[in-house]
């Protein structure tokens, strides 16, 4: 079975998933549920103009970040191409979901203090440098502080809510390819996201994404290529159920995410976590990245 994005969102697709499987059958799903209109509270007001003051300031937050990294050059890889639309040459492959568990990804990150995310960013800009030094050489890694930058689809929804459709925002997150040391990438890393989890990033991503459609399409078509050329990879991890689930009794053996990588762009990785077990896919446009990649 297969889910396309213009449906939704992981989430979405996840929740799809579970209300049409048995396990869910005897339980009522109200995500697409439509709640009654009811009076506005005072209280209800004040919170209102709170989320208001909160949208503002998450709003800024995100454009001055984003105007920081049009500004900021790229460096200069195999990872970018200059054209806005992608190759037919796309390539997908994806790993073995009995390879890896979550468990073996999140006790390597607890040595530091990291999450499953901080682990998997860390492994990916670990591979980036070594695909770097094998295509091009070490003159590939210009610097020990060299770093690319990675865009990161987030879950935006409240806490509880339930919300049918795309409703993501996105981290912006420096991966350091130019270090050697695995540990000391990875906890630069943990501490890069913690930072960006604290701030108001994908709350303001996503507000401002919802301001475009007011926006001429021309207009947005020339403000999306700004930002994707200022990426040079792209990154989402879908969290699955965490028992197995049946569909009229047949059981779901595996759950594979897929990422598109946004023009610009030639390489994107997915996680996606299933039953205690992680399969990952990769997307790469193998006329940029050459035949290694294919």
């Amino acid at each position: 079975m297969r889910f396309h994005h213009c449906l939704g969102d992981g989430a979405t697709a996840l929740d799809a998933l579970m209300s049409m499987s048995d396990e869910a059958a005897a339980t009522e799903f109200s995500a697409g549920a439509i709640v009654a209109q009811q009076p506005v509270a005072p209280a209800k007001v004040q919170r209102q103009r709170c989320m208001w003051c909160k949208t503002v300031w998450a709003v800024l937050y995100f454009s001055v970040k984003f105007v920081g990294s049009v500004i900021r050059r790229e460096p200069r890889t195999p990872l970018k191409n200059r054209w806005s639309q992608p190759s037919p040459t796309r390539s997908l492959a994806c790993s073995d979901a009995s390879e890896l568990t979550v468990e073996q990804i999140k006790a390597v990150g607890r040595r530091v203090g990291a999450t499953l995310n901080d682990v998997f960013l860390a492994a990916l800009a670990g591979a980036i440098r070594c695909w770097l030094v094998e295509r091009s050489g070490p003159q590939a890694i210009s610097s020990p502080l060299m770093s690319v930058t990675c865009g990161m689809p987030v879950n935006a929804r409240l806490p509880g809510e339930h919300y049918l459709g795309n409703k993501l925002g996105a981290y912006i997150i420096r991966l350091p390819v130019g270090m050697v040391d695995r540990n000391n990438r990875l906890r630069v890393i943990s501490c890069r996201m913690r930072k960006i989890k604290q701030s108001p990033e994908a709350l303001g991503s996503f507000k401002l994404s919802r301001l475009t459609k007011w926006i001429p399409r021309c207009c947005t078509r020339r403000i999306a290529l700004c930002q994707t050329r200022r990426l040079s990879v792209v990154f989402t991890n879908v969290r699955g159920p965490e028992t197995p689930l049946h569909l009229l009794g047949a059981r779901v053996t595996d759950i594979c995410g897929f990422v598109p990588p946004p023009p610009g762009v030639s390489f994107g990785l997915a996680v996606a976590s299933y039953n205690g077990f992680v399969r990952l896919s990769v997307s790469g446009d193998a006329f940029h990245l050459g035949n290694s990649f294919a």
